[in-house]
């Protein structure tokens, strides 16, 4: 779906849990700070997984690599040697958690590697190199699930959307190897165009959803849906922007709800010139691609964010080139005649002084956050909406690790003294962070920083199980409860302990916020 939600409640982000910039042989590691990373459950080898570079005298000089740590306490598992990113790709991690692999996009090839070991398990050359786009991967076809990706030729007319077999050959129901192309369609243009998917428990309607700009890269860009279980290109709908921009990063899709049958799929516009409302952001019918509603919009490449009373967060905007860094909220209203949307606050203008009185928002006049290349996540647990976004770097370097990381209340105004919940050191974080249960991770000029309670710190009686038995002893006094690691026990390490060990969180429902 690509929706950057989770129900579950922040960790402390003041405090890491464990910090790493080496691997197991001492050699430096510069991470690919603003590249999605994956963690994995306890039953899934209980990893973090990203990427980065690492110099070694038996190789290239900054070769990358994909590399699996500890969830626990950072310790290298496997580290695996993949094509190195071009034009500075910030395409990441996926996991297939259907086959175990680990899917990484990276030069022209997309590789599986074994989850347990880093092994390659398959391995497929594009046509073209993928820059900026992850790949996603259904589970509900049967027999024949596939994984989709583009390829990148932004101002060109040769990119495409590739669908991958992953599933085990069959003659009859499958007849396709893993890693082998079923088709592959023509996109024209496109760069940082991820796929997205909606399955059909949720309510999808078996179509994978991509964007893209406009042929040649300037003018009116494009969505499309094709039937993703069609082993030949089948597209059901293409619908133009009706605004004469581009699509440069991926979409999203929310469900249907009680009061809209249809699900419904998202994307931002990019555009090279103009102030803070210079792009669009566009709702579509999942169905038919009929547009439902355009609004205007700070410049961005990074996913809108619907939540599930029909709010969109986008992160957007870059600092410099008439534009500013910050994150924008709208609210779509309905009525029996028709839909609309209007922006409910953009950080930039909230959090705006205009110290030396010229009228033009400067760097050091606002709160600068997020950006046109950031993913920030979602937190919606306990009554609250809270947004981890980080903080783009003063260097303006558009893919170093930021500095630092925020958690917002986004139910709350920016101009609002409880608007920022918590935030990180400058160095601890700033990536696009990488949340599961109650750990978060990011990339910091620090190296990879994982915050909150790790699994292993759940162990309270340490019988290597997490439990409600945990709890009791807790309760008793007895085992190791400082559970954050924060060097104190209190009411917070009792919270997070129940708040792990409540069965997990559903898919949110749209329609109702927890």
């Amino acid at each position: 779906m690509r929706v950057a939600a989770r129900g579950a409640a922040p960790p402390r982000i003041d405090i890491a849990a464990w910090t790493v910039d080496k691997d197991s042989d001492g050699y430096d590691i510069r991470f690919l700070a603003q590249a999605p990373l994956a963690i994995t459950s306890p039953s899934r080898r209980n990893l973090v997984i990203a990427l980065g570079r690492i110099s070694r005298p038996i190789d290239a000089a900054n070769q990358t690599y994909a590399i699996a740590f500890s969830r626990d306490d950072g310790e290298t598992k496997w580290e695996t040697p993949v094509a190195n990113p071009v034009a500075d790709s910030n395409a990441g991690i996926t996991v297939d958690p259907e086959h175990d692999t680990v899917i990484v996009c990276s030069g022209n090839k997309v590789t599986a590697l074994r989850l347990y070991d880093g092994e390659v398990v398959w391995q497929r050359q594009l046509s073209r190199d993928i820059i900026d786009a992850n790949p996603v991967i259904t589970n509900d076809l049967g027999p024949a699930d596939r994984l989709f990706i583009t390829d990148a030729d932004g101002f060109g007319n040769s990119a495409k959307l590739y669908c991958i077999n992953v599933d085990e050959c069959d003659s009859v129901l499958n007849p396709f190897q893993p890693g082998e192309i079923v088709w592959s369609a023509p996109l024209g243009s496109s760069v940082g165009n991820s796929p997205a998917y909606l399955p059909a428990c949720q309510g999808g309607a078996g179509l994978v959803y991509v964007a893209s700009p406009a042929p040649g890269g300037y003018g009116n860009g494009v969505v499309r849906a094709f039937v993703a279980a069609d082993n030949s290109p089948n597209l059901a709908w293409q619908t133009a922007n009706p605004e004469p921009l581009g699509f440069f990063g991926g979409v999203s899709v929310a469900p249907p709800t009680d009061t809209d049958p249809a699900p419904r799929v998202y994307v931002a516009s990019y555009a090279f010139f103009g102030g803070l409302d210079s792009g669009n952001l566009l709702s579509l019918n999942g169905l038919d691609g009929s547009v439902v509603w355009s609004v205007a919009s700070n410049r961005s490449s990074s996913v809108p964010m619907p939540l599930p009373d029909r709010r969109v967060l986008l992160s957007s905007g870059i600092n410099g080139y008439g534009s500013a860094s910050g994150v924008e909220l709208f609210q779509e209203t309905s009525t029996e005649s028709q839909t609309s949307v209007a922006g409910v606050w953009n950080t930039v203008f909230s959090t705006w002084i205009d110290l030396d009185g010229d009228g033009e928002i400067d760097l050091d006049e606002f709160l600068s956050l997020g950006g046109w290349r950031h993913q920030p996540a979602l937190l919606t647990a306990d009554g609250r909406n809270l947004l981890v976004v980080g903080v783009p770097a003063e260097s303006l370097d558009l893919n170093g690790p930021g500095d630092g990381l925020y958690i917002l209340d986004i139910d709350k105004e920016p101009s609002s003294e409880d608007f920022i919940v918590a935030c990180s050191s400058a160095t601890a974080a700033g990536g696009s962070p990488g949340i599961a249960g109650v750990s978060m991770a990011s990339i910091g000029s620090d190296g990879l920083a994982m915050f909150g309670a790790t699994p292993a710190r759940l162990d309270v009686n340490r019988n290597k199980t997490r439990t409600i038995d945990d709890l009791y002893v807790w309760e008793a006094g007895f085992g190791d409860r400082d559970v954050n690691r924060d060097h104190v026990t209190n009411e917070e390490d009792r919270r997070t302990l129940i708040r792990s060990l409540r069965p997990t969180w559903p898919q949110l429902r749209f329609g109702v916020l927890p």
